[in-house]
């Protein structure tokens, strides 16, 4: 059975809370899986070989951690696929790479706000609303909430309170979760509310456009982006969770919907903006005695 018929026949259709996202991330790797072998990938190619020889290839390009991600998520497949009968084992001897774990970087506020100054000179129009009303909106709640970008454009417009806030329910933890919001951004939401559309940011495009134009903005305001394009909206979410953090980490750990503090301090907190106190800000400065200077002449 070819790979991507296994994921969409079998596989997507008994993981029912699986979200759309990552469905279309399990596409996505059979795709490159696929284009490594040069041919379209079978079930049966879910074997060690091949797997290292894609993922060594796939280092080259991209980080160990999203490497590791293309080994997680083609190592679930074959863990599917046995208990499917499809395939006798899960390969065994694909390792994990070791990843150099650098601090999360968020954007710092002078980023924020050039990102939101170019949302702001968008021209045309996005399912009838000013493109810059749009991506402006849309952005300044992803600072406002931390919430997940995919959960904010798949939120109805019946779930946002006039002036008060948002009730966002497909979130990745399955957990509805209300985001108060302050008064200049229910402004900006309400100016893109034309009557009876069913979502409160509808994307009437190919997906894959949704995350070049942003990029497109992203590179105007001049603020340097990351690779990966879902890294783009990341870093709005790790800046304001990191600034929760430098106030109360139970905030951070709160708006993000994490289960843990070390969640939130490991992947989302940039120590750049979360400064707590450190040896610097308590110690007292040494007092060094001047060294007297001995000359042999």
């Amino acid at each position: 059975m070819l790979l991507a018929e296994f994921v969409q026949t079998v596989y997507l259709p008994s993981r029912i809370k699986l979200s759309l996202g990552y469905a279309a991330m399990l596409r996505a790797v059979v795709r490159r899986y696929s284009n490594s072998l040069g041919r379209a990938a079978n079930v049966s190619d879910l074997t060690r070989a091949p797997l290292c020889t894609f993922l060594t290839a796939y280092r080259r390009q991209f980080s160990a951690v999203a490497t590791n991600d293309q080994r997680r998520m083609l190592l679930t497949l074959a863990r599917a696929a046995v208990e499917e009968g499809l395939l006798p084992a899960v390969p065994v001897g694909v390792r994990r790479l070791p990843e150099e774990v650098d601090p999360p970087r968020a954007d710092t506020l002078d980023e924020i706000n050039a990102i939101l100054s170019a949302c702001r000179s968008q021209p045309g129009a996005v399912a009838g609303i000013p493109a810059c009303d749009w991506w402006y909106s849309l952005t300044v709640c992803v600072y406002w909430t931390a919430c997940r970008v995919g959960a904010l454009r798949r939120t109805p417009t019946a779930s946002y309170v006039h002036g008060q806030g948002l009730l966002v329910r497909r979130q990745k933890n399955s957990r509805p979760q209300w985001y108060p919001l302050p008064a200049s951004c229910c402004e900006a939401v309400e100016a893109t509310q034309p009557a009876g559309r069913n979502l409160l940011w509808p994307w009437p495009h190919d997906p894959r456009q949704f995350w070049r134009r942003f990029r497109q903005i992203v590179d105007r305001s001049g603020v340097k982006a990351p690779k990966a394009a879902r890294g783009l909206f990341h870093a709005i979410r790790r800046t304001t969770l990191s600034l929760c953090w430098s106030v109360d980490p139970a905030i951070a750990q709160r708006q993000g919907g994490h289960r843990d503090l070390e969640t939130t301090r490991a992947h989302y907190v940039d120590p750049r903006l979360a400064r707590g106190l450190s040896a610097a800000d308590v110690l007292p400065e040494p007092r060094i005695k001047p060294q007297l200077k001995i000359y042999h002449g």
